[in-house]
């Protein structure tokens, strides 16, 4: 069996990006948690898909 060099880890790269959000959330109240992860996914390469998420959900419910 042949042993590989990490050239990446994953943990670590999760670990560092929950940090991340933990500075840039604590102290906020629970609204505004939430609307720091709404604005983060309108943001991201997600955004266009939690909008036809949502707009599919709406056009459920009525």
């Amino acid at each position: 069996m042949k042993t590989k060099n990490k050239t990446f880890d994953c943990l670590a790269n999760k670990w560092r990006a929950q940090e991340i959000i933990y500075e840039n959330i604590k102290g906020m109240t629970d609204e505004e948690v939430i609307e720091y992860f709404r604005k983060s996914i309108q943001k991201s390469s997600l955004g266009d898909w939690w909008k036809a998420l949502n707009e599919k959900k709406e056009s459920m419910l009525t």
